[in-house]
């Protein structure tokens, strides 16, 4: 089986797509392709929390598994709750082990969710913050700038791996 995984920062989704916020990513079992903006970061429903675009990867590749495995079958009618099972399966199995393996958020169940963020790079992952420190605005050039901002927490974005030099 061949998975095609395509970077897709523009892609119109129909109402089929997720139950959830007209959502960015996607996994077409008919095509066996995964659509990923890599810069769509997930903010968590406590709408702090904002999970990696890279861990959203992960959880589309999860519906391929599932496809690999008979859970999702090719032009199947599934009812919401069938498909919310689906959603909910995928989490247990996938998204949530690799998140608490790579110490990022989780969500609770698939229904955690309340936006999406504009990453600088896919593997970023953290929280934003509402309210910027008051000395922030004692520069004039700070005045009127929005009060949201994100504090990235991935210990590793930034860092460059050397290539194995016995190679």
């Amino acid at each position: 089986m061949t998975l095609w995984i395509v970077k897709d920062e523009s892609r119109i989704h129909d109402k089929n797509t997720s139950l959830i916020l007209g959502v960015y990513d996607a996994y077409d079992e008919a095509t066996r392709t995964i659509f990923w903006d890599p810069y769509a970061g997930l903010i968590l429903g406590d709408g702090v929390s904002v999970m990696s675009a890279s861990l959203c990867l992960a959880h589309e590749m999860g519906h391929a598994a599932q496809h690999l495995d008979g859970v999702i079958v090719n032009g199947a009618k599934y009812t919401k709750k069938q498909i919310l099972e689906i959603e909910e399966s995928n989490l247990r199995m996938y998204e949530i082990p690799i998140a608490k393996e790579l110490g990022e958020f989780a969500r609770r169940n698939y229904g955690d969710a309340s936006g999406w963020y504009k990453m600088a790079n896919p593997i970023q992952w953290g929280v934003l913050h509402t309210v910027r420190p008051a000395w922030h605005y004692l520069n004039p050039f700070n005045w009127g700038k929005p009060s949201k901002y994100f504090e990235n927490l991935n210990p590793n974005n930034g860092v460059k791996i050397r290539p194995n030099p016995s190679f």
